[in-house]
């Protein structure tokens, strides 16, 4: 979301003089609902791919470290926000914080990042079966029907999880949905069922009367949805992408069915080209899918969204791996399945905005303050809290790794969204969270 602000350059010739990055990023708008990414604690931080799968921070969106700004010393003991407070004195409005003259000095242009999601959605016949215990993964691949009619089949219970996802997205989000098979063999398709869009009512019903209408049927081309759906988010193969942070969003039952041969090549070639794209992925196994959990925990690590980053990603056993949301040890899916949903789109949508250069003029990284007003019309004072990762418990803002991002953290995003206005102070000290 593209959050509009009047430019007030040069109140005084003095001002000027000052230092030329002692400007102010006013966002000022009702910013939609976000959480930390990590409500469930299954929600790790996202990496970026590299030689033997072996994963760093992600160097843009979500990344699960920031870099520091170098030594930093805060300035008198003063308020943080509601929550926390920098020092030993009590807290007390940002007024307090001697930030009046940063703050009336001018204003621009920011950007808030909007989230753009891909559901990446297997249709293949085993989702046609009761849940277990009721059918069990093996009977139902070899007999893919329902055994008892007046219970839920895996494919009603997905379909009503994602609609919930679907319909909890805000209208600064944008979302998709392809599915796996289209031909009720191995057929997919290049673009999806429902293109991108944001979600507007009528985007909404587009993407819930797609859910509807869909009847499992055939096999399950995971590689070949993959791929295409790469395709589709890769701004390099498909121009006038949207504006934003890109996932695609797996959702499968299975095992790769169609091309098993193509699995090493989707590991090694296109997943590390989507991370280059700066495509993310998040990946989901159903009931069913136990079978393939090696092969999904690695899909979940290359694509920049594991668990944790010690998950188990490289066993030789298909039957074991942890790097993905792994609903087969759910007891209740339908519950399961929509807080592992809930906690993607969360994560997803974040909390982070550019940060532009100031009419070209070089930012001092020690003297960035973040600033909201509270719904009392009091501005509040957000801390910097670069000594822990976005989603290792940091509660304040810090830096993406290139600093040309700030992220909001922990409970201090959740405040920021409900503020009515953010502003981004360039030009006094940064205020840290002790």
């Amino acid at each position: 979301m593209e959050v509009e602000a009047a430019t007030r350059l040069g109140q005084s010739a003095s001002r000027q003089v000052r230092r030329a990055s002692a400007w102010v990023l006013a966002l000022g708008a009702c910013l939609p609902a976000c959480g930390d990414g990590a409500a469930d604690g299954r929600m790790g931080p996202l990496v970026e791919p590299s030689s033997g799968m072996t994963a760093p921070p992600i160097a843009g969106a979500m990344n699960a470290k920031a870099t520091a700004a170098g030594p930093q010393q805060p300035v008198a003991p003063v308020r943080a926000d509601t929550a926390f407070a920098i020092g030993t004195r009590e807290p007390g409005p940002a007024a307090e914080l001697g930030l009046d003259e940063c703050l009336s000095t001018g204003t621009l242009q920011a950007t808030l990042r909007p989230a753009n999601l891909l559901f990446l959605i297997d249709r293949s016949a085993s989702l046609n079966c009761n849940l277990p215990p009721i059918t069990d993964s093996a009977s139902c691949e070899a007999e893919p029907k329902r055994a008892d009619p007046s219970q839920p089949s895996k494919w009603e219970v997905v379909r009503q999880a994602v609609s919930t996802a679907i319909a909890e997205l805000p209208p600064s989000a944008s979302a998709a949905i392809t599915y796996f098979n289209n031909d009720d063999r191995c057929g997919v398709q290049s673009l999806p069922h429902v293109p991108m869009g944001l979600m507007e009512p009528a985007q909404h019903a587009a993407l819930t009367d797609s859910l509807k209408a869909v009847s499992p049927r055939g096999g399950t081309p995971i590689v070949g949805g993959l791929v295409l759906a790469y395709k589709q988010l890769n701004p390099d193969q498909t121009p006038n992408q949207p504006f934003g942070n890109r996932f695609v969003v797996l959702i499968t039952d299975g095992e790769e069915g169609c091309a098993p041969e193509e699995t090493s090549r989707l590991l090694e070639q296109e997943l590390p080209k989507s991370r280059q794209a700066r495509v993310i992925t998040f990946v989901v196994g159903v009931p069913g899918s136990e079978v393939n959990r090696a092969f999904l925990s690695r899909l979940a690590f290359a694509g920049g969204a594991p668990s944790t980053l010690d998950c188990d990603h490289g066993s030789q056993d298909e039957h074991v791996g942890d790097c993905h949301f792994d609903m087969t040890r759910e007891s209740d899916l339908g519950s399961g399945l929509r807080e592992a949903l809930a906690s993607i789109t969360q994560t997803a949508l974040g909390c982070e905005f550019d940060l532009p250069d100031p009419e070209g003029s070089p930012v001092d990284y020690e003297r960035v303050n973040v600033v909201y007003t509270d719904i009392h019309g009091e501005q509040q004072l957000v801390g910097q809290d670069a000594q822990r990762a976005c989603d290792g418990g940091a509660n304040g803002w810090q830096y993406n790794e290139d600093r040309s991002q700030v992220l909001i953290c922990g409970d201090a995003c959740e405040r920021v969204r409900r503020a009515a206005s953010i502003r981004i102070a360039l030009g006094c000290r940064s205020i840290l969270v002790q």
